[in-house]
């Protein structure tokens, strides 16, 4: 019995499916993948550990003709089979080198000893050992390895429900931990006791643990007022960690972060203001969050997401702005990862399909303020995307 499945083996069973008529299409022979997450994708197996570790990884074959095949360290075997929904679970020894004979041995008895074999080799894909021992597995092998990167892209940035739950609920855990901090953010408190106290709260409420989080403080009264409208210099602080900085009286605080359930993360901004905000914060902060719910009020499926960008482009023009976030994108996928394809960008002419969770996430950083109120969404079959961020404001008056 599977008692420690994350979801119901039918799920998994269609996703092997979907994967195997992508591989026909494309005349591969087999999957070999490595990354923590498209095994537990596939396969259903994931392991807790203390961050990034590159120990007992484990490999998964989905051939296009047989039953898949999972392998994983002995100390994980008993776990991998009672989570998983794969039949051929094996364990391996080895701590000092890849398992290349175990490795080797799945390919002869999947019958692909000498397929196509698509690999994570490409669009940010990532193989899960070191260099020298994935060149041993091909010289061990008659294979021919190709990229597979845009097969897995194509199963996983489709959502199945399951997905689209878990992601719901790490946002609704994710709100509730923005909301309670900001009920007592006060002058005196540091960034990171505002940091300590979000992640503590996200676990209080049922996530697994925060995925990250970055924030930027801003002034616009007295001595601390700003003078220029767009600042290179704050928009390259975006991304620093939290420091020992006081909050202040008339500070502008924007927080990123995101939350991890049942393995899949959430990934919205929000922005709260000790005092008052002065006019010109209230109009960036009106401008930014109009804009916002217009640029998801466009997405369909069937356009692309370059034609986003362009639909973002031309709504900043005529508001005579320019975006302020030169990062290459308005925004991005979600899901076991908190920034996966597809891009919302102007390089990036995926098209928009019912399923995929997006964040939408343009923005203007100013000295005076960061104004950026990321949203994450579900394409639905017709009309428009379902908000599944909390829809809160924090900003006195701002309802």
């Amino acid at each position: 019995m599977n008692s420690l499945i994350e979801f119901p083996a039918s799920i998994y069973v269609e996703r092997f499916k979907r994967v195997k008529d992508l591989m026909a299409e494309d005349r591969i022979d087999g999957l070999f993948l490595t990354s923590d997450e498209n095994v537990f994708y596939f396969s259903g197996v994931r392991f807790f550990s203390p961050g990034v570790s590159y120990t007992r990884p484990s490999f998964l074959l989905l051939p296009g003709d047989s039953d898949p095949i999972l392998l994983v360290h002995e100390n994980h075997l008993t776990h991998a089979r009672l989570s998983s929904w794969i039949r051929d679970v094996r364990g391996y020894s080895e701590m000092n080198a890849a398992p290349i004979d175990s490795i080797t041995q799945m390919f002869r008895d999947a019958g692909v000893i000498d397929g196509r074999i698509a690999s994570e080799l490409g669009y940010e894909q990532r193989i899960n050992m070191p260099y020298n021992a994935f060149r041993k597995i091909e010289r061990s092998l008659r294979n021919e390895f190709v990229d597979g990167s845009s097969i897995i892209w194509r199963v996983r940035m489709k959502k199945d429900q399951e997905e689209i739950e878990s992601i719901r609920t790490a946002c609704e855990i994710l709100g509730r931990a923005y909301r309670e901090t900001f009920e007592k953010l006060e002058p005196g408190m540091s960034e990171l006791e505002v940091a300590s106290s979000i992640k503590s709260a996200i676990c209080r409420f049922g996530g697994e643990r925060p995925s990250f989080l970055v924030l930027n403080v801003a002034n616009d009264l007295g001595d601390h007022q700003a003078e220029r409208d767009v600042s290179p210099h704050t928009l390259a602080l975006m991304t620093r960690p939290p420091t020992g900085r006081r909050l202040r009286t008339g500070d502008l605080i924007w927080i990123d972060s995101g939350a991890v359930y049942r393995g899949y993360n959430c990934d919205f901004s929000r922005i709260f203001i000790l005092g008052r905000l002065s006019e010109r914060q209230r109009k960036m902060y009106r401008l930014v969050k109009q804009l916002t719910r217009d640029c998801i009020s466009f997405i369909r499926p069937g356009i692309k997401c370059s034609e986003i960008v362009k639909f973002c482009n031309n709504w900043f023009k005529n508001a005579g702005l320019s975006i302020s976030f030169e990062h290459g994108r308005i925004g991005h996928g979600v899901g076991l990862l908190v920034t996966e394809p597809p891009h919302i960008g102007i390089y990036d002419d995926t098209i928009i399909e019912p399923g995929m969770v997006l964040t939408i996430e343009p923005g203007i950083v100013t000295d005076y303020g960061t104004f950026h109120l990321e949203e994450n969404i579900v394409v639905k079959d017709s009309g428009e995307p379902e908000i599944i961020s909390p829809l809160e404001d924090y900003l006195s008056g701002e309802q």
